[in-house]
């Protein structure tokens, strides 16, 4: 079986210009966990998801060691995931992003996902604009259905 038969068709986006803020309300309203990222001409830019807005709220491990007292501060912990809001989805997306077409194989896309550590992969058409959108739950939902008729 092909991705093409049950990926999710022209997903949900969060454009470029998107704050924190911004993309977790896209995420919540569509009840998903990770969209692609688009600039203004619809072109494919990035992937989010809730890690990598997780990830923006709390310090890095340098930003950690460089001001350990702050992130002890519970209420200065807090304080800074409150002013994260206005960070831009630019600064904490993933650029590096894993397209196939809707020919690949469901085999393959969930190797890929495996061998990655990721948990979606935009279908792109051949002029590379997105198709749809496969996740690791659409593969095991299927697998547990089709397979092992859960």
């Amino acid at each position: 079986m092909n991705v093409g038969k049950i990926m999710t068709k022209n997903p949900a986006t969060v454009p470029d210009t998107a704050t924190l803020l911004k993309t977790a309300k896209i995420l919540k309203k569509n009840e998903i966990s990770g969209a692609p990222v688009v600039n203004e001409d619809g072109d494919l830019v990035g992937v989010v998801s809730e890690k990598d807005i997780f990830k923006a709220l709390y310090p890095s491990h340098a930003e950690f060691y460089d001001s350990p007292g702050i992130w002890i501060d519970l209420d200065a912990l807090e304080k800074s995931t409150i002013d994260a809001v206005d960070k831009s989805v630019q600064d904490f997306m993933t650029k590096e992003v894993v397209t196939v077409n809707s020919n690949t194989s469901l085999m393959q896309v969930g190797s890929m996902m495996m061998v990655r550590g990721i948990h979606r992969i935009i279908v792109v058409t051949q002029d590379n604009r997105i198709e749809g959108i496969v996740t690791r739950r659409d593969i095991y939902h299927l697998i547990l259905n089709k397979r092992l008729g859960i």
